[in-house]
């Protein structure tokens, strides 16, 4: 999953993205339940391959992006499609998560 630490890369993933959804993951390094994830959204990103694009930013590297999205919890997920927020999940919820991106893939 490609990781985001500048704020260039994170204008540059939605021209990557174009029509596809791109799945933000909003954490940190520090944070356990952002690691507990990572396996999890490995395997989302292998099983959604060409269709969903995956990227993390780190909180910690961006926090000005972070505060600009109103981000309040780690993890916190926000789902794009065509530049638009479509919707977003606080919380490690791994059954709701592929419940979203199933609903708006």
């Amino acid at each position: 999953m490609k990781e985001l630490t500048l704020e260039s890369e994170y204008k540059e993933i939605f021209k990557t993205a174009g029509n596809r959804l791109l799945v933000l993951l909003f954490g940190a390094a520090w944070c356990g339940p952002c690691r507990m994830m990572a396996p999890y959204l490995d395997k989302l990103e292998t099983e959604y391959e060409g269709s969903v694009l995956f990227a993390k930013v780190d909180v910690d590297e961006l926090p000005d992006l972070a505060e600009d999205e109103g981000i309040e919890c780690m993890p916190t997920f926000i789902l794009y499609k065509d530049n638009k927020k479509i919707t977003e999940m606080p919380g490690a919820n791994k059954t709701k998560l592929k419940e979203l991106i199933d609903q708006n893939k």
